[in-house]
């Protein structure tokens, strides 16, 4: 994981920490940050901690993990991301690759 990438991870869960929860817009962020560098795995946590902190992910959320999971030929894990937002009323415009 890049330098970077890492710390923005560990500011989140400071903010949290302190009970200052951070702004959707803020998680995807980090989402694309770890994303772009193809660490999804990463970014699927970032994904969790918003929602255990209250926060619904948005179409955009899944849209980059998708994606993502797409672009690394994970097309069962794309399929579960894809449920996982269909489950919660978000209707994302990527698709995964396999499911469609």
């Amino acid at each position: 994981m890049g330098k970077e990438t890492e710390e923005a991870l560990e500011h989140l869960k400071m903010m949290i920490g302190t009970g200052c929860v951070p702004r959707t817009i803020t998680f995807n962020n980090v989402i694309q940050a770890f994303c772009v560098k193809g660490k999804v795995g990463e970014a699927l946590v970032v994904l969790v901690l918003m929602s255990e902190n209250g926060k619904i992910p948005s179409r955009t959320s899944y849209d980059m993990l998708v994606q993502e999971l797409n672009r690394q030929k994970r097309w069962s894990c794309a399929c579960n991301v894809y449920g996982a937002a269909l489950k919660q009323g978000i209707f994302p415009h990527k698709l995964p690759t396999e499911c469609r």
